[in-house]
């Protein structure tokens, strides 16, 4: 027992050598076996998925579901006969069993590698990990049938292994249930690494901040520590059971945890990025303003509907169809003079009986509570039509480059088949008010080009200098335009003269 638990001190130890783990990873890797690290991945989770299931049986003592014992798996799996399956997988199930017995784990961690040195580092997780699969369940089978068999029990018991399936040893279970969960973490923690490699090809700035050879490294040490406790657990010398193996769970779960949340923020990303691909090919092909608001401003959760305001309810999309949009897009700081303006245009006759809709496009960069309280209470101000939640982040980043959104306030017209006929009608609709329907850029010429426009009334009454009074200019005053954040001395001298 001692000799074992010696290796589990120096496999815990292991996991804090900096020094060895860089000195494994940095050495060149040639990759050059070719491996479907998926398909090896899947066969690894059919296997242990099995295997596992056995173990919680025997913890519960409950007895093995059909589906279990028999001979022949329900699943056909096709490999490829040029794949490195058997060879390599018996020599790496005697590197983690047997050979491991022999040498410290410093020697075995180098023979492993050494073996593994033509693989990439994915592949040499998953290969490690299925030969551990194949050892794990092959006596957990044959343990399900030794009770069953009196040859194979004898057999069993010549080898030195315990009748595992039937074990009534209340230590000798809890470790097997401890063992069962940490190749679980194993098989996880693998497909985390594999996932993330999938994801590196396509954010590569982000990935690159992670060191996933170490992450494999460590794979590959949690896999040597399960083959090493498993071994030791059927071995009827009592070798080993599993006094470290509560500290190694918890030193690794730890380390399986951290790295998760780098896999999901990578994960949400990838999501993000098919789904502005997405808006981006609809968009560009669009013949129904229907669908794009779908893709924009409907989630999957949203089962196709947007938000009424003036009805405080959900609608359908399909209240867009043949209609024209005004997407008023903002942040969460929409002015009341903007919000104003658009009430009084939404309000008016000709616009109701219009094919005309106003759907407001909240943009936030983050988002939480503060910012969904602040969204629904503004949303309580309108009349007209919203997303059911803060515009997604695919969505947002569409807008904000297609429509060049830059937190000031836009209004984007659609026409019917979703195709923009105003990039920016806010403009217009600041100045010209209602006069601005329908909001086109055709619309705004004529209205730029019309006879006995004065400038200077319509710039400073609406956009500059709101407070000037109308009577001002009936009496056709002189009015003096002045004002400096930077010379506020010369502006008081002009206040003064």
């Amino acid at each position: 027992m001692a000799g074992k638990n010696r290796f589990m001190a120096s496999l815990l130890a292991l996991l804090d050598d900096d020094k060895f783990m860089r000195d494994v990873v940095s050495k060149p890797c040639s990759a050059t076996e070719q491996v479907n690290v998926r398909c090896y991945l899947n066969l690894v989770e059919k296997i242990l998925s099995q295997a596992i299931a056995i173990v919680d049986d025997v913890a519960k003592n409950t007895p093995p579901k059909g589906d279990q014992c028999q001979s022949k798996s329900s699943t056909s799996l096709s490999l490829e006969p040029s794949l490195p399956l058997s060879s390599t997988i018996n020599e790496l199930c005697y590197q983690i069993t047997c050979k491991a017995r022999n040498n410290d784990v410093y020697q075995t961690m180098a023979s492993l590698f050494n073996m593994l040195s033509s693989f990439s580092w994915d592949a040499k997780a998953v290969l490690t990990l299925l030969a551990l699969s194949v050892y794990y369940a092959e006596h957990w089978r044959l343990a399900q049938i030794e009770e069953s068999d009196d040859l194979l029990s004898l057999t069993a018991m010549l080898r030195g292994s315990h009748a595992i399936g039937k074990s009534s040893d209340t230590q000798r279970i809890k470790a097997f249930v401890a063992l069962n969960n940490l190749i679980k973490l194993a098989l996880e923690f693998t497909k985390c690494a594999v996932e993330f490699v999938s994801y590196s090809k396509d954010f590569g700035e982000i990935s690159a901040s992670v060191d996933i050879s170490g992450h494999f490294y460590y794979i590959i040490v949690i896999i040597l520590g399960c083959s090493v406790q498993f071994s030791g657990l059927i071995s009827m010398s009592n070798e080993f059971l599993g006094q470290d193996l509560w500290t190694f769970l918890e030193r690794v779960t730890t380390k399986y945890e951290s790295f998760k949340k780098e896999v999901e923020n990578l994960r949400e990303k990838h999501v993000e990025q098919i789904s502005y691909q997405k808006i981006k090919k609809l968009f560009k092909h669009c013949t129904d303003i229907v669908e794009l608001m779908a893709a924009l401003f409907c989630t999957k959760n949203d089962f196709s509907t947007v938000y009424q305001c003036c009805k405080r309810t959900t609608v359908t999309v399909e209240k867009f169809k043949d209609k024209n949009v005004m997407l008023l897009i903002s942040d969460l700081n929409l002015s009341v003079e903007d919000l104003g303006t658009l009430t009084s245009i939404y309000s008016e006759c000709n616009f109701q009986c219009s094919k005309y809709k106003i759907m407001w496009v909240p943009i936030v960069e983050e988002h939480n509570e503060v910012m969904q309280k602040k969204f629904l209470d503004r949303r309580s101000e309108m009349r007209w039509y919203t997303s059911n939640s803060m515009v997604s982040k695919p969505a947002a980043k569409f807008i904000r480059k297609k429509w060049q959104f830059r937190q000031q306030t836009k209004v984007v017209v659609l026409n019917k088949q979703g195709k923009v006929v105003n990039m920016d009608a806010m403009a217009m609709i600041r100045l010209w008010g209602k006069e601005a329907f329908p909001f086109t850029m055709s619309k705004g010429k004529e209205l730029w080009n019309r006879q006995g426009i004065n400038w200077l009334k319509l710039v400073v009454n609406n956009m500059v200098f709101p407070d000037v009074e109308q009577s001002q200019f009936e009496r056709e005053e002189l009015i003096f335009l002045y004002g400096s954040a930077d010379d506020l001395q010369t502006v008081q001298k002009l206040k003064n003269t």
